[in-house]
């Protein structure tokens, strides 16, 4: 079990020397994260794009790429609709 631990993600589905962060993502996640964090700061592109090595382009790229999976994955967080209310169940 401590095998797969350690085994770095892979993408099998292309043959391109990339990650399966990168091919999803469009960067690694430790610039992700940081854009992440500053995205939902209301932080410029201008003010991290040095930080991350990334010219201000791809930054915005980067916000844009965040504000297209949050759109497409919104209804996963939304609540079930339900016919009637169910007494152990709270939302």
């Amino acid at each position: 079990m401590e095998f797969f631990r350690e085994v770095p993600p892979i993408s099998l589905f292309i043959s391109m020397p990339q990650s399966s962060e990168e091919f999803y993502y469009s960067v690694p996640y430790d610039i992700l994260d940081m854009c992440l964090y500053v995205k939902n700061h209301n932080i410029a592109p201008e003010e991290i794009a040095e930080a991350v090595h990334l010219e201000v382009e791809q930054v915005e790229r980067v916000y844009q790429d965040i504000d297209a999976k949050r759109r497409a994955t919104r209804y996963q967080h939304t609540p079930p609709i339900l016919l009637q209310k169910i007494n152990e169940i709270t939302f």
